[in-house]
């Protein structure tokens, strides 16, 4: 099963990949923060099971960009989000063999702070412990006696 921790993970390898020079922060907003640098958080998640052992799962995920200088702000929050807007408009690469298209980009500056969001959509096969390591019946002989 896909965990949370590793979409974050390649979200965050993604930015730190395309914005090398901005540091991401992992305390609490609220905490403070230096600038210029990144927050990451994920928003409005639900998962839904469904029979056959499937899950489906949507996020919201957003990146907050604090810029060098709380005054001078355009002009560095339109170079990052343009970076941001290349780097997740197209395929993102959770773990090997599991790929997530990013979708509903959206950028918001709220005062002087840049909010790039995008949603992201999963829908999964849950494994199953004792199904994986179970012998698969390969034939199947069937004798049916008439009445």
């Amino acid at each position: 099963m896909l965990t949370l921790k590793e979409i974050v993970r390649a979200i965050n390898d993604k930015v730190e990949e395309v914005l090398p020079n901005i540091p991401i922060q992992s305390k609490n907003i609220s905490d403070g923060y230096a600038r210029p640098s990144l927050f990451i958080d994920l928003d409005n998640l639900t998962t839904s099971d469904y029979i056959g052992g499937k899950r489906e799962r949507r996020l919201q995920v957003i990146i907050y960009f604090f810029p060098k200088d709380r005054t001078k702000t355009k002009m560095e929050i339109l170079e990052v989000q343009e970076i941001l807007e290349q780097a997740f408009s197209d395929q993102l690469m959770i773990k090997e063999g599991f790929a997530v298209y990013p979708f509903e980009l959206n950028s918001v500056k709220v005062d002087g702070i840049l909010q790039f969001s995008f949603e992201i959509y999963t829908l999964e096969t849950k494994e199953n412990d004792q199904e994986s390591n179970a012998d698969y019946m390969l034939e199947l002989d069937v004798s049916i006696k008439g009445e």
